[in-house]
């Protein structure tokens, strides 16, 4: 399979983007793909169609029209890989912007926070937040990836495959049923939906090489996933 084409939804006013200067994290993203040889471009109005492998949506704050999320669904139906990338504590709205989109795929992004260090996030009362204990399952797309940590998270609820879940307390036991027993969240989840995949990150900072060790692999890995292929 050739390297997919990588697209950046920039029609929602989404807090990351590949030509933000306030915030490179998705620039640097963005080299990371190409110098991995993907390509790399951003779209429009979705509604209008677009060129491309994946669809990454990245933190949007525009609600999306109901004929865009048609053509989103349509694109992933017919073969295409979908991104939903989105933040905890109801930051930016991104949980109930995103779930226009989630919804149509049986994913809901959740409205709590996880951080790896509560302690730091002394403007927000401690019942707020969940500590972010990481517990990775195997899967292709964490293949060569490090500690994960989870910054401004949110679970995501999927019938798909969630291979990165995180609690409030350290778990030795990775079984799915000691996950859902220990009160776990999922902050990653996979599924496939017709001829094409879903991904669903809860923290833009999965993408980040500040907060994950091996950032880009996970970034190649999940994109590749996405386009329908192994990492």
């Amino acid at each position: 399979m050739t390297a997919p084409t990588v697209v950046f939804d920039a029609s929602h006013d989404e807090y990351f983007s590949i030509r933000k200067r306030e915030d490179p994290s998705y620039r640097l993203l963005a080299r990371q793909l190409v110098a991995g040889g993907m390509g790399v471009k951003e779209a429009g109005e979705l509604d209008d169609g677009f060129a491309g492998d994946v669809l990454v949506v990245a933190v949007p704050r525009r609600a999306f029209q109901p004929a865009e999320s048609a053509a989103v669904q349509e694109f992933v139906k017919n073969g295409g890989g979908l991104v939903l990338v989105g933040m905890g504590g109801g930051l930016h709205q991104s949980s109930l912007v995103l779930n226009a989109l989630a919804f149509r795929f049986g994913m809901v992004f959740g409205e709590e926070l996880l951080h790896h260090d509560p302690d730091r996030l002394n403007a927000l009362r401690k019942d707020q937040v969940h500590a972010a204990h990481t517990v990775l399952l195997r899967h292709p797309v964490l293949e060569g990836v490090g500690t994960v940590r989870v910054r401004f998270g949110c679970s995501v609820t999927s019938d798909g495959n969630a291979p990165v879940w995180v609690g409030d307390e350290p778990l030795e036991e990775r079984s799915m049923a000691a996950l859902e027993a220990a009160h776990y969240y999922p902050v990653l989840a996979l599924q496939e939906e017709g001829k094409g995949r879903v991904v669903a990150l809860g923290d833009a900072s999965l993408l980040d090489s500040r907060y994950v060790r091996g950032s880009a692999r996970l970034a190649g890995n999940i994109m590749t996933w996405a386009a329908g292929d192994t990492p």
